[in-house]
């Protein structure tokens, strides 16, 4: 089967009406149109309406709670026009119309498959990580809060976070992110708690990475502290190497998190509550093992190339007619 998404342009913003049109005369090479985004519907929309063949909507972002003017218009499009909806997880079909026919199907996450689970040794530091852009709403400032918590503790840990500066990146991401307020010199605030709580040997700021499979095969406990109630790619990458992670959230759909048994789930802007599930895991490492081979099982589940290629190709197969 062939489908525009597959068709050869460089961006989605080059299906312009011009191609479109264009394309009208190839409408016989094509059995469907495969949109990759939902902030892309009413081009899709206009492609479904203009070359007549079904359309596929792919979601992969949250989509907002607040059922304002586009939101409620967006969701009639999808109940009117899409031909199949594809969520990339449980937390985002959440978001969706609940009488919305979704199938949810997992970004496909490549990992090299001989890598070993993570060795917890109980007698060494107990390692945690955070990767992600340095953002407010990332949860970057819990992290070095809850460091300095389980520093009064005295507990044997060592606090590392992985990202870009927001402020220092540049072209369009740069101007994108600057020109949404979301340009605060992050870094430079990390670094003053980081002076001001004396942690310069337990928190380490190591920047971008580029091989973070290294550093994954390196820590004991991923943490994703957002702010947006939603589990991200960190928090399946680091399982397939055996690594557990505390992520806040509030009833964390049971493909991204299941609560004491692959991880744990806290409350959001809550500096405290990260440092407790830390304490938990770092005094029983036997657990955190556990949650680590569970997490592993769960990311095997959910993201294998083969079987989500598989239920990609029969939704092309059940949609064209083909099935």
């Amino acid at each position: 089967h062939r489908d525009l998404h597959s068709f050869p342009t460089r961006r989605s913003s080059d299906l312009s009406l011009r191609m479109l049109l264009a394309l009208r005369k190839r409408r016989a090479e094509f059995d469907l149109i495969h949109l990759n985004e939902i902030t892309l519907l009413p081009l899709g929309v206009l492609a479904k309406r203009l070359l007549r063949l079904p359309l596929v909507v792919h979601i992969r972002s949250l989509q907002p709670s607040t059922k304002d003017i586009r939101t409620r218009m967006i969701d009639r499009l999808l109940m009117h026009n899409a031909d199949a909806v594809i969520a990339i997880d449980e937390s985002v079909r959440r978001t969706l119309p609940v009488e919305l026919s979704v199938q949810v199907i997992h970004n496909v996450l490549q990992v090299d498959s001989t890598t070993k689970l993570v060795e917890v040794d109980d007698t060494q530091t107990f390692r945690v990580a955070m990767v992600g852009g340095l953002l407010k709403l990332k949860g970057v400032y819990e992290f070095v809060e809850a460091a300095r918590i389980c520093k009064q503790r005295g507990l044997p840990a060592k606090f590392v976070i992985a990202g870009e500066n927001v402020r220092e990146l540049c072209g369009l991401k740069g101007w994108l992110l600057a020109k949404f307020g979301f340009s605060r010199d992050v870094r430079t605030d990390l670094e003053r708690m980081i002076r001001d709580y004396a942690l310069e040997e337990m928190v380490e700021l190591k920047g971008f990475v580029r091989c973070v499979t290294d550093l994954y095969r390196s820590v004991d406990l991923l943490c994703f502290p957002s702010h947006l109630n939603a589990a991200g790619r960190p928090v399946f990458e680091a399982a397939f190497f055996g690594v557990p992670s505390v992520v806040a959230v509030e009833d964390p759909p049971a493909d991204s998190l299941i609560h004491g048994v692959s991880g744990l789930a806290i409350p959001a802007r809550d500096p405290a509550a990260l440092a407790d599930a830390i304490t938990s895991l770092c005094l029983d490492r036997s657990c955190c093992r556990r949650m680590g081979e569970a997490a592993r099982r769960l990311a095997e589940e959910n993201y294998s190339p083969t079987v989500n290629a598989e239920r990609l190709y029969a939704v092309y197969k059940k949609t064209s007619g083909h099935g």
